[in-house]
């Protein structure tokens, strides 16, 4: 799973949603310490960087989602 892994970028951006408005998020750009290595950026809301503990939590939780789509695609 994506247990192991390493952030390698962070920047902060717009995402759209369904209404056609904006929200501030924060864009986390990961890589796997598995073999191969699975490399992507998932979001997280912005307004989650005032809170540390709630921003890693969601951070893990969208990476491994993530890499578990990933690896589910990846056994078709």
């Amino acid at each position: 799973m994506a247990q192991d892994y390493t952030i390698t970028s962070q920047s902060e951006s717009q995402e759209r949603r369904p209404d056609g408005t904006y929200e501030p998020v924060i864009e986390v750009g990961y890589q796997t310490t598995t073999t191969p290595p699975v490399v992507g950026t998932v979001t997280v809301p912005k307004h989650l960087v005032k809170d540390h503990v709630k921003f890693v939590e969601a951070v893990k939780t969208a990476v491994e989602a993530a890499v578990a789509s990933h690896n589910a695609v990846a056994q078709l």
